[in-house]
Formats: structure tokens, C-alpha cells, sequence
């Protein structure tokens, strides 16, 4: 199970795993243990998903948002008490920029520059009005989360990896998964090409998906969670849109350089600065040098 974090690469690990022959890992996100899935859907029914998978050696799924619910941990220890836990973590600072863009692209944000908009939501304006906005500074204390999780898995059932040795070293992140997982860790699976998941940065091109959106998606009542209209005709539009984007606007809009104010990034250090230390204990790595420097983030990712 990839438990996340958000925009750390889990999309990227799970294609990675999709690859190898002994590996069946489900191609969308399954939220069957959060809120309110989990009351909705049975086990039985989640199951179903994994019959393809029949065979393998190893049988997955993701879901990023699960690091941060503080639901989802005693559920999968019930259900799944054998399971294998993977989790990214990303310099928080770094993941809450890319958060941020990806709300907006997902609509439960306004659409405005992101040193404006960031700050109104460390200020609380966005609390009533978008409540989802929550999850961009609260997905990125990993040391909590991951503790959540510690009190129901022992420390050998998590596996955890960090955003930069994915995109530095990927070769040898993936066999480290591969290992994990106890499937043959030789096989090389295909790296190169455009990474996925990638982060829309153009407030016009963002724009423009809202006007798509509206025929495509919908929200539940307090516009937390999205949900794909499955009609034929929004089917239709959403393949037709999102061939225009990555074929026209993409170069048209290309995604500009932006650059985080450095007394928002101070703000967001000494938010996380407690958490990141905790996690340095957790995973006996040192994160405090490269992760609370004043070094603003020239892009997000």
C-alpha cells in the first residue's frame, strides 16, 4: 500500500511498480478506508479490485492521502494486518507549493498567485470558505502521521523513502522497494520519459480547466472531495480536453518560474521545523539542513 505523501512521488513509484511482472498494483487511487468511503463501500467489494492480481506475488494499491487521515491506520491494521506500508516524504515547504497548485487544478481552491493565496490560507481566510485548503499545510507533518501509523504497524511493515533519492537516485529507490516487497529486485523497469502527475503552474491554463470542469466533475457538500461525472459526453470532453492541454496549451501556457517570498518560506520553516526534527529521529536521517533552509523553492514540482 503507497500511502503518500501527496505530490511525492507516489504516482511515479506506482508506475514503477506496475511494471514488474510479479507486481499487480491497482491503476487508481482506492479511498476505501477514509471518510466516507469506508462506511459506504464493504470489504468485500474492495476486494474485487485485486482479482486481476490473482497469482502475483505482491498486490497494491495507492492511496497519498491516507498518510495524513488520522482515520485510516486502525482500519487497515483491522482489515489488512499483514500489509506492506510505502511512504514518500518531500520537503514539506516544497510539497505544500505543489499542494497548492494542485488544489487549484482540482478546484477546491481559488485560482490566485501563489504567494498571495498561500498566505491567506496560513492567515485563515480560507478556513470557512474552502475547508480543503486545510490539507495543504496539515498533509505536510510527516513525523505525526507517520507515529499514527507506528502505534498499529512495527517499524519493518513501513517502508520509507524520501522525494530526492526518487528523482536523483531512481534506480536504486525502486529496488529498495522491490526488496521491500520480496520480488526479484534485478528487473529494470522503464524510468525514462515525462514525469507524471506533473503540477500545472499557469494560473491561465488553470483557468481554462475550470471552465472544463464544470462538465466533468463534481463536488461533494463541503467541497473536499472530487468526484468524475462517468457520462459518455463527459467522458468525451474530459478525453478531448486533455489531449488539447498537452498538445496546445501546454506550449501555448508553458508552466512559469515562480519563485516562493522568502518571509512566507520562514513562515512555513517554523510551522514544520518541530515535525521535520521528529522525523529526522524517526527515520535517523538528516532533513533539518536541506529542508528549513532559506532556500525558496524556484519551482514547484
Amino acid at each position: 500500500m503507497v500511502i503518500g505523501a501527496q505530490k511525492a512521488g507516489s504516482t511515479y513509484i506506482t508506475q514503477l511498480l506496475s511494471q514488474h511482472p510479479d507486481i499487480f498494483i491497482y491503476p487508481t487511487e482506492v479511498p476505501f478506508f477514509q471518510d466516507p468511503d469506508y462506511k459506504e463501500c464493504g470489504f468485500g467489494k474492495f476486494c474485487e479490485l485485486f482479482k486481476k492480481g490473482e497469482g502475483k506475488k505482491a498486490v497494491g494499491f495507492k492511496r497519498p492521502n491516507y498518510l495524513a487521515k488520522p482515520e485510516c491506520p486502525e482500519r487497515i491494521r483491522s482489515l489488512l494486518p499483514n500489509v506492506r506500508i510505502i511512504a514518500i516524504y518531500r520537503n514539506p515547504i516544497e510539497r505544500a507549493v505543489s499542494g497548492y497548485y494542485h488544489y487549484m487544478g482540482a478546484g477546491l481552491i481559488p485560482i490566485r498567485d501563489l504567494n498571495t493565496g498561500l498566505a491567506d490560507i496560513l492567515n485563515g481566510q480560507y478556513d470557512s470558505a474552502y475547508p480543503a485548503s486545510a490539507d495543504i499545510l496539515e498533509y505536510g507533518f510527516y513525523a505525526t502521521h507517520l507515529q499514527r501509523y507506528l502505534r498499529f504497524f512495527p517499524e519493518r511493515s513501513i517502508l520509507s523513502l524520501l522525494f530526492d533519492d526518487i528523482t536523483q537516485m531512481p534506480a536504486a529507490a525502486i529496488r529498495s522497494v522491490y526488496r521491500f516487497l520480496d520480488v526479484a529486485d534485478d528487473f529494470k523497469p522503464r524510468t525514462k520519459g515525462k514525469r507524471p502527475m506533473a503540477t500545472v503552474r499557469s494560473l491561465t491554463r488553470l483557468r481554462i480547466a475550470s471552465l472544463v470542469r464544470g462538465l466533468t466533475t463534481y463536488y461533494n457538500e463541503d467541497r473536499t472531495r472530487t468526484y468524475r461525472r462517468n457520462w459518455i459526453f463527459a467522458r468525451a470532453v474530459r478525453m478531448a480536453y486533455h489531449a488539447f492541454d498537452n498538445v496546445i496549451l501546454a506550449k501555448l501556457l508553458p508552466d512559469p518560474r515562480i519563485t516562493l517570498d522568502p518571509a512566507l518560506h520562514d513562515r512555513l520553516a517554523e510551522i514544520y521545523s518541530y515535525d521535520i526534527r521528529q522525523l529526522q529521529e524517526l527515520l535517523d536521517k538528516k532533513l533539518e539542513d536541506r529542508w528549513l533552509s532559506r532556500k525558496c523553492p524556484a519551482f514547484a514540482k
